[in-house]
């Protein structure tokens, strides 16, 4: 039996961000059925926060009736925009935390390549942005970022490696597995993470705190 999404559009549904009913637009669904059920697999941006979740439809072929919600069958494994993306306020930054949600659609869609194409445009505005300028090539942005105290060595050494997956999924035609896409998302969320909300919070509560004060040392008293 043939499952149809439905039409994409505004609906008003329950947001586990928001933790109540909120109007929200439904970007992508997905029709999948097995022996006994057919299901809709729904990616969903709330209006409110802009939070990006996904639903489970079901419906059973023997009792029929309306389609039901349910929890995902793998609920750990659907990918989602970190909560502290809504930081992110400047233009090019909020552009960032839109391609961030699509990336995670395809993620969640299983469409591992273009997800991995997704992280590698991600870590490109990600450089532009700290560097403050386009500078052309992946290998000379990394170089900058290292050299400017931005990225480790280390770090150098990983962003490195992520580049030539996402190379080889975009020129070869290579799937990477789910996981590999998930741990290369981590690595360039991280990198946003620290540059664009945690060094300005931590810098705010550094300005915010009493200035060290000096005890005064008294000589000690010869009797």
């Amino acid at each position: 039996m043939g499952v149809s999404p439905k039409k994409l559009g505004t609906m008003r549904v329950f947001c586990p961000d928001c933790r109540g009913m909120q109007k929200c637009s439904l970007v992508a669904a997905v029709g999948r059925s097995d022996e006994e059920f057919a299901f809709i697999d729904e990616f969903v941006v709330c209006q409110n926060g802009d939070h990006l979740f996904a639903r489970v439809l079901s419906l059973d072929y023997e009792r029929g009736g309306d389609w039901q919600e349910r929890a995902p069958r793998n609920s750990e494994r659907i990918r989602q925009i970190p909560s502290w993306t809504n930081r992110l306020r400047r233009r090019r930054l909020r552009e960032l935390r839109s391609l961030m949600g699509e990336v995670c659609t395809a993620l969640n869609g299983e469409l591992l390549v273009l997800a991995t194409a997704g992280i590698r445009t991600m870590l490109d505005v990600t450089m532009d942005e700290i560097l403050d300028g386009d500078i052309r090539g992946f290998a000379r942005k990394l170089q900058a970022m290292q050299k400017m105290g931005h990225i480790s060595e280390n770090e150098h050494g990983l962003l490195t490696k992520l580049t030539d997956v996402c190379h080889a999924a975009a020129h070869r035609a290579h799937r990477p597995r789910r996981d590999h896409v998930e741990a290369m998302l981590d690595a360039v969320e991280t990198l946003i993470h620290r540059h664009f909300v945690l060094r300005r919070h931590i810098d705010a509560a550094q300005e915010r705190a009493p200035r060290r004060t000096r005890a005064a040392t008294a000589s000690p008293t010869i009797q």
